[in-house]
């Protein structure tokens, strides 16, 4: 996973990528959240890249280069499916780093984002060598605060979690950790698999067919993890 920084759940490895030398790795419980949702549905080792650190007036940051750096440890240490619960802009290094990474055979799961329906498209789940996830409800409702557009391929639970620190939390960060987690738990071991089964486990939600705001449809055997 490429996340912040986890200091509550026990994972495989961990390496942090700050932005520049000396500033201080972020530990702000995303990352925590995020293991423990893809740990609950997967009995696997979990490697953590934290791509963000605090800049000099204590603001997170990452950058595209910090962001493909995480990357890289991963596939050196031969990850085989990748989260990355995090959104922003377009970058051209980071997408020739996604390429590679899709070269490899390796799953790339990414948030749709958390910006509203209107909202530009998000990165890296904009991008076709990325798994983009939206969220969804209780009642198979979508998030309202979620991202929405051609680029979406599934939606999952990600409305009112109950999270490693109690709280019910909302987002798409939370609904591509499910996604992760659940390919993780697949007994196929290639990544055609992983996505085939994914795939015929999905319902279609909303309009028929692929439509913006579900994609190919909603992932709702998990709806029990909340």
């Amino acid at each position: 996973m490429v996340d912040t920084g986890v200091s509550r759940i026990s994972v495989q490895g961990h390496a942090d990528f700050p932005f520049e030398e000396g500033a201080t790795p972020l530990v702000d419980g995303h990352g925590d959240v995020v293991a423990a949702l893809i740990k609950d549905l997967a009995n696997v080792d979990v490697l953590a890249a934290n791509a963000f650190s605090l800049d000099d007036e204590g603001r997170p940051r990452a950058t595209a280069l910090t962001l493909v750096k995480a990357l890289d440890w991963l596939v050196r240490n031969r990850a085989d499916l990748i989260n990355m619960s995090l959104a922003g802009p377009p970058n051209r290094l980071l997408e020739q780093a996604l390429e590679r990474v899709y070269g490899f055979g390796t799953i790339v799961v990414a948030a749709a984002g958390n910006n509203g329906p209107l909202a530009e498209p998000a990165y890296p789940a904009a991008y076709e060598t990325t798994l983009a996830v939206a969220a969804h409800d209780r009642q198979l409702q979508p998030f309202s605060g979620g991202n929405r557009g051609d680029y979406i391929d599934l939606s999952a639970p990600g409305v009112g979690l109950a999270t490693l620190d109690l709280n019910r939390r909302s987002g798409t960060s939370l609904a591509a950790a499910l996604v992760t987690g659940a390919l993780a738990a697949s007994p196929q071991t290639t990544a055609e698999g992983r996505l085939r089964q994914l795939r015929s486990t999905l319902r279609d939600l909303g309009e028929a067919g692929r439509d913006p705001v579900y994609g190919a449809g909603g992932l709702v055997s998990l709806m029990s993890c909340r």
